[in-house]
This record gives structure tokens, sequence and C-alpha cells, in this order.
């Protein structure tokens, strides 16, 4: 029900997995471990780091495509013509559209009754979620840096607490 408190909790989460980064060889190593196994640890590990390079590598495409349309807009012009505008829209068939589509298959699969606006609404909520755990990805990523080891724990929705019990409970 907080933005704040789930994003303190996912920061956590993805700070634990950079730091258990540490064991890839070990993982690897292991003889209770198949190779698929090893694997699907590897990509869990590895999910945090390539979140962060994905928030430097995906923009980098449209701030170029936005810098050249301002400094240079008659050969941008010319550029979109000539097939620009094609890479333009599959930029955003696959920025937004990948995660829209969530949304239908939702709705076909789970939510028949819902509304085609409903199903729309519910992949560009996905998108926006996604963004977030970029925005967690860092979170993490700079409280590794500054080796901040405690992890701060986040009160359950279900849990009744005062003022008071909540400043115990930090101290």
């Amino acid at each position: 029900y907080s933005l704040p408190r789930y994003l303190t909790q996912r920061a956590r989460w993805a700070q634990g997995t950079m730091q258990c980064f540490r064991y890839l060889a070990k993982i690897w190593s292991s003889r209770h471990l198949t190779n698929l196994g090893a694997l699907e640890v590897t990509y869990f590990l590895l999910q945090p780091w390539l979140q962060l390079i994905g928030t430097i590598v995906y923009p980098w495409p449209l701030i170029l495509m936005l810098y050249n349309a301002v400094a240079y807009p008659d050969r941008f012009a010319v550029y979109m013509q000539a097939g620009g505008a094609i890479l333009l829209i599959c930029y955003a068939v696959i920025g937004i559209g990948e995660f829209a589509i969530w949304g239908f298959l939702y709705r076909q699969k789970s939510e028949p009754s819902a509304t085609v606006l409903t199903a729309a609404g519910w992949g560009l909520s996905y998108m926006l979620y996604v963004y977030l755990i970029y925005a967690v990805a860092w979170k993490a990523f700079f409280q590794l840096v500054r080796r901040q080891r405690g992890w701060a724990k986040t009160i359950r929705n279900a849990e009744q607490t005062t003022p008071g019990q909540l400043v115990a409970r930090l101290k």
C-alpha cells in the first residue's frame, strides 16, 4: 500500500542478490546443482546488474534521435522519411508494446469480461512496475557502493502499530 515501503523492500532484495553474485563460481562448481540449475541461479543473480546496464543502454537510441532532430532538423527529416520512422516504431513496440501485450494476455486467460481499455491499462501499469524495478536496482547499487549492510526492514501491511511501537522497532 506504500510505494516508499515497497521500493525499500525491493531494494533490500536486489542488494542481497547483488551481494550473492560473488558466489557464482561456487554455484558452477557445486555438485548439488545441474548445469541447468546453475544457469537459472546465474540468470537470477545477473538480473539487478542487467537492469543497471539496461537503464544506461536503452535510452541512448532515443536520446541520440532527439539530439539529431534538434541539431540537424533537415537531415533528421530525410532520415525519418528514409526508414528512420520504422526504427522509431520498433523502438516503441519493444519499449512499450511488449509490456502492453501482457494486459491483453491476462484478460484473455484470466479476466475475459474485462474491457479492452482495462487490459491496456494493466499492460501499461506493468510497464511502470518494470521501470520501478530499474529504480530499485540503482537504489540497491548505491547502497552496495556505500557499504550499507543494514537491512531496512519494512513493516508488513497486516501489522498494526502505534507511532510509539514504530519508534521502538526502529531503535
